[in-house]
């Protein structure tokens, strides 16, 4: 499923291969977010021309609309959306975590029991449940080639009990996502098997983090991925957690990105990283270069004939100015959006 084939000398880069059923993850690997299915502004054509090798989408999204069953029934995920590529869906933990911070008419819109999470969808009001079993039942539907384990995501500078329960609740949950995935892997018939990721949670408190993977590899999973909600003060964990994890197995940056992180984490020896901040960025008009950041906006672009990137091969970057960008972005034209999140991505395939 996972072999590194080769260290760095000089750091603990490491080189490897992920097997899908959709083809092989050469790592270090940064993957874009499409969320509901797809990159905003880009299309599956777009995508490949940049050199990605994987999306993410996520189970939370997809189950409220347009539905599992629904996207199963239209030939998978990677049909739907006409991407024959590998796809890692998240489970939709920290969604949940993220609707139960937020209110509606001072109502919490969510809830976490031992059972699972209980939720509102703020945009229609429809009451959702989700399991352990039902997120490992959703992400089969989509046809994922990676799933993720349901997890109990809260902040990193959560107090000592809160971080506990976290953890406690995260292994039993991840113990039901495994008993669901070898309930459905026994009528598998392809040759390579999706594989099943946990999540560490723990917190900025080092004991914790090592008895939640503890409990974990117990368990068995492919790889994992570093849970909870990332602040400044988190680079001593991600550094703990990457020198934790055993070496056999994928280590997963959770929503972290930008490139300097991504070259800092792989440094680190991290094998996957994802993150919105890219295509988020680049419809911000924030453009990352080999030369330094830009914002296309600026007047100075006005009339600048040159590309973004003088060494970026993207279409982007091969067919149009800086002063054809910014006007473009002046006027809110969306073909701005599609051609400034290309070469974003495009410039991320290139750092690792």
């Amino acid at each position: 499923m996972f072999e590194v084939k080769e260290y760095s000398n000089s750091s603990k880069l490491r080189k490897g291969v992920i097997k899908t059923a959709h083809g092989d993850i050469k790592t270090p690997c940064f993957a874009p977010d499409a969320t509901r299915g797809a990159i905003e502004y880009m299309d599956s054509t777009d995508m490949k021309s940049v050199g990605l090798q994987m999306t993410l989408t996520n189970t939370y999204h997809l189950m409220t609309n347009p539905g599992s069953e629904y996207i199963q029934s239209q030939g998978g995920i990677h049909k739907f959306a006409d991407w024959d590529m590998p796809v890692l869906t998240d489970s939709g933990g920290f969604q949940a975590f993220s609707l139960i911070q937020r209110h509606n008419d001072g109502k919490p819109l969510g809830k976490i029991t031992d059972e699972g999470v209980k939720f509102t969808d703020p945009k229609n009001g429809n009451k959702y449940f989700l399991t352990p079993e039902r997120a490992i039942q959703i992400q089969y539907e989509l046809g994922s080639d990676i799933m993720m384990v349901l997890d109990y995501c809260i902040h990193d500078e959560g107090d000592l009990r809160k971080n506990k329960k976290s953890v406690d609740i995260t292994v039993e949950w991840a113990k039901r996502c495994k008993l669901e995935y070898e309930r459905l892997i026994l009528d598998d018939k392809r040759e390579i098997k999706p594989q099943l990721w946990g999540i560490v949670q723990g917190g900025n408190d080092k004991d914790l983090r090592k008895n939640c993977y503890d409990r974990l590899e117990e368990i068995g999973f492919d790889g994992y991925g570093y849970g909870g909600w990332i602040t400044k003060e988190s680079w001593p964990m991600i550094e703990y957690f990457a020198e934790m994890v055993d070496d056999s197995k994928v280590k997963y940056m959770m929503g972290m990105g930008t490139p300097e992180d991504v070259l800092k984490l792989a440094n680190l020896g991290y094998d996957l990283m994802d993150c919105v901040i890219p295509t988020r960025n680049a419809r911000h008009g924030l453009v990352y270069t080999s030369l330094g950041e830009i914002r296309i906006k600026r007047e100075e672009f006005k009339n600048d004939q040159t590309p973004l990137d003088p060494n970026c091969d993207c279409i982007t970057c091969k067919n149009y100015t800086k002063a054809y960008l910014r006007y473009l972005y002046s006027i809110e034209h969306p073909t701005v959006m599609r051609l400034l999140s290309i070469h974003n991505l495009r410039y991320y395939m290139t750092i690792l």
